[in-house]
């Protein structure tokens, strides 16, 4: 084995990351929750999508999707036939190109014409960038729309500005678009789908698809915890200028599950603010009763009461009256004369302000007959 390849093995099996690349990518998700400017956002995106799309969509379905097969060695392996792909194409292309200036839309054909002569290509529905990016020259690839369109934005990078190109959404269906013409990746060739209820996007907007996507079924992949949900969604909205119905619906739900979490392992602190900062009544009172009837169930009636006091709860104000009142009720369990009642004025007194406090007609059924004995 060469020395070469030894070192490489060894870094890989000490680092997490295969490149320099996927470091850099990481780095800018951590802090892209910190840019503000929206603008600013798209032209990094815009940049990374420029240098090498696939490691970028690939570091995201590792990073997000949790994927088990996506280790080191195997994502190392994807990018070689990436780049198989890549000569393979810039061969057909020099090989192929009429003119020196080519256009948007002979760029786009040659891409075609590339798919359908060298390439063995199946569509599948919801599968994963690893079975697209195999050796291109030995191996069926196999991907759904998206991933085929992101393979296209790739192949494009390498002779023109994929910031040139467009998307077109429709029926949870993905192509690309330029002007009055669709080029459907799936199949090759230029169309025009006839869908009246579309959208034209941002290339960049590949990415937000990509993460929102859902999971391919067939790979074994790690445990995705809701504060890993919620952070894909927030990356989705993040990065996503103009698909916000579809990120944003999905950014609240992750919001709605990370808050369920939260309440299922008692942390309603952080369930609160995350409750708060979606700005829905509904599902603040939710996390308040949640918090009240845990404290119920811990015997801290006073708490719980203040909770649901809170949210108008009276349902559950009452109950916790109730469970106050019997509380203080057992110290004067088995008094059973008048006189050793009288000695017990301050309990009494107390269970009655309690009873008057909780508006329970049982409560204060009770506390008249027991004054009435003494």
């Amino acid at each position: 084995m060469k020395l070469k390849e030894v070192l490489r093995k060894i870094i890989l099996f000490f680092s997490i990351y295969v490149s320099p690349l996927e470091k850099e990518i990481d780095v800018f998700f951590e802090s892209i929750e910190h840019i503000d400017d929206k603008n600013g956002i798209e032209s990094k995106l815009l940049a990374f999508l420029k240098r090498d799309i696939v490691v970028f969509n690939v570091w995201l379905e590792k990073k997000y999707k949790g994927y088990k097969y996506l280790t080191n060695n195997q994502r190392y392996e994807m990018y070689q036939n990436a780049r198989r792909l890549k000569y393979l194409f810039l061969d057909f292309y020099n090989s192929n190109k009429t003119v020196e200036s080519m256009t948007i839309s002979m760029k786009l054909d040659l891409i075609n014409k590339f798919f359908k002569q060298k390439i063995k290509y199946v569509y599948r529905e919801s599968s994963d960038f690893g079975r697209l990016l195999k050796n291109p020259r030995t191996e069926e690839l196999v991907g759904d729309c998206n991933q085929i369109v992101t393979l296209y934005i790739y192949l494009f990078s390498f002779v023109g500005d994929i910031s040139e190109l467009k998307l077109k959404i429709f029926d949870n269906h993905v192509c690309l678009n330029i002007g009055d013409f669709d080029v459907e990746c799936t199949s090759f060739m230029f169309t025009k789908h006839d869908n009246t209820n579309f959208k034209i996007l941002s290339v960049s907007e590949i990415v937000s698809i990509n993460l929102l996507d859902v999971f391919d079924q067939s790979k074994n992949r790690a445990e995705i915890l809701p504060q890993r949900m919620f952070e894909q969604a927030k990356i989705s909205y993040l990065l996503s200028n103009n698909i916000s119905d579809i990120v944003g619906a999905n950014f609240k739900k992750a919001h709605q599950n990370l808050i369920l979490d939260y309440i299922k392992r008692e942390n309603f602190d952080n369930a609160l603010i995350l409750a708060n900062s979606l700005n829905d009544y509904e599902i603040q009172k939710h996390v308040i009763r949640s918090q009240g009837i845990y404290y119920y169930r811990k015997q801290n009636y006073s708490k719980a009461c203040l909770l649901f006091q809170k949210i108008e709860d009276n349902e559950g104000v009452q109950r916790c009256y109730e469970a106050i009142y019997n509380e203080e009720l057992k110290k004067i369990k088995g008094i059973k004369y008048a006189k050793d009642l009288i000695k017990k004025k301050d309990i009494i007194n107390k269970l009655d302000e309690i009873a008057s406090k909780s508006k329970s007609d049982k409560l204060k059924r009770h506390i008249r007959a027991l004054k009435s004995s003494i």
